[in-house]
């Protein structure tokens, strides 16, 4: 019987040795937050070591002005404002390591909440872009040339004159283009550039007109040598109407946001 009881002490007296309650970080002074960080730290098996120093990153302590091995190397001030001691005073690492989830858990779902709303948007400009090209569609340039003409003692001038067709049902005084110069037998183009080409009249639903709008000499297009053969092509980007009104564009959808709303939908399942 009495050895039965030893027996018993010992057993309980070892289990409990083993339940040593866990380590706890004390903020109370910057010497007894060092000390303690290093306690709970050490306590730890090697593997959770390294989520424990993820997690006082997580919970935002990287300032500047850091002193301390230890504090250095966890991102951890050695001052801090009392908000930021009280987030870690008193807890044990797993708690550290719990409140941090909780941190990444708002995060990500803040994040995901922003991503749904940046999708819906790219989604209505995409919808909207595509309603444009079907509108831009309706709006023909029937002809297109550039050429060097001689306006007084300026010499040579560059001008691109377009036969424009509105099938449209708005009033347009402006309009957003890109050229490109290029000859039959060269592969490589000389030139293209986006340009905006306007008339004192503007053209009005079913009008066809020509304009003719002089070049800026010291741009590309007044400084770029061009045989005389050179084909101007012409692809339309976006109409104005009266007040520089934006009446349709391709230009509300660019292919920089195509890749922005895939990535978004894929990074969350959207």
């Amino acid at each position: 019987m009495i050895l039965k009881q030893v027996f018993i002490t010992i057993l309980v007296f070892g289990i409990c040795s083993g339940c040593q309650p866990a380590p706890r970080i004390d903020a109370s002074s910057e010497e007894a937050m060092q000390t303690s960080l290093e306690r709970v730290r050490e306590a730890l098996p090697e593997k959770k070591r390294t989520r424990f120093d993820e997690s006082l990153t997580i919970l935002n302590f990287q300032e500047q002005g850091l002193k301390g091995d230890l504090l250095d190397r966890l991102g951890v001030p050695s001052r801090m404002d009392e908000e930021k001691k009280s987030l870690i005073h008193g807890k044990t690492a797993d708690e550290i390591i719990a409140e941090a989830n909780r941190i990444l858990t708002e995060r990500r779902e803040k994040e995901r909440e922003q991503a749904r709303a940046e999708v819906a948007e790219l989604e209505a400009r995409r919808a909207r872009s595509e309603e444009d090209r079907t509108h831009l569609e309706r709006f023909k340039v029937v002809r297109s040339r550039f050429f060097k003409e001689r306006v007084g003692f300026l010499g040579p001038q560059p001008f691109v004159e377009l036969t424009l067709r509105n099938g449209t049902s708005e009033t347009v005084t402006r309009v957003h283009l890109t050229g490109t110069l290029s000859s039959p037998d060269r592969d490589v183009p000389w030139l293209r550039e986006r340009f905006s080409c306007w008339n004192e009249d503007p053209l009005e639903p079913g009008e066809v007109a020509t304009w003719k709008m002089p070049m800026n000499p010291f741009s590309a297009w007044g400084l770029t040598q061009v045989p005389e053969d050179v084909i101007l092509t012409v692809e339309l980007d976006e109409l104005e109407g009266p007040k520089a009104k934006t009446l349709y564009s391709r230009r509300g959808f660019s292919p920089a946001d195509a890749g922005r709303l895939k990535l978004l939908k894929e990074q969350y399942d959207l």
